[in-house]
C-alpha cells in the first residue's frame, strides 16, 4: 500500500511578491501538492488585481493587495503590485 503524506513545512507559493503592471498576468503555483489537490485562491483587493481557481493573477488597477492560497490547512500569501502603463 502506496499512502502520500503532505507535511506542511514543504507547501509553498513559487512567489512571494511580484509587481505588474495594469493589465499583465502571472501564474502563481503552490509547489509541494499534487495537481488534483484543491486550492483555494483570493485577492484582498480584487479591484487592484483578481486570480484564476488556477492561479493567475491579473492585475486590474494600481496599487498593491495580498493574493492568498490556502491547501492542506495551510495558508500562503504572495503581495502583488500593480503599476501603471507607463505613458
Amino acid at each position: 500500500m502506496i499512502m502520500k503524506i503532505h507535511t506542511q513545512a514543504s507547501v509553498g507559493l513559487s512567489r512571494s511578491y511580484i509587481t505588474l503592471e495594469q493589465y499583465d498576468s502571472y501564474w502563481l503555483d503552490v509547489l509541494g501538492t499534487d495537481t488534483d489537490d484543491r486550492i483555494v485562491w483570493r485577492s484582498s483587493n480584487p479591484r487592484v488585481c483578481t486570480i484564476s481557481s488556477s492561479g493567475q493573477v491579473i492585475a486590474r488597477k494600481a496599487g498593491t493587495t495580498t493574493v492568498t492560497a490556502v491547501t492542506h490547512n495551510k495558508t500562503m500569501t504572495c503581495t502583488v503590485r500593480v503599476t501603471n502603463i507607463p505613458k
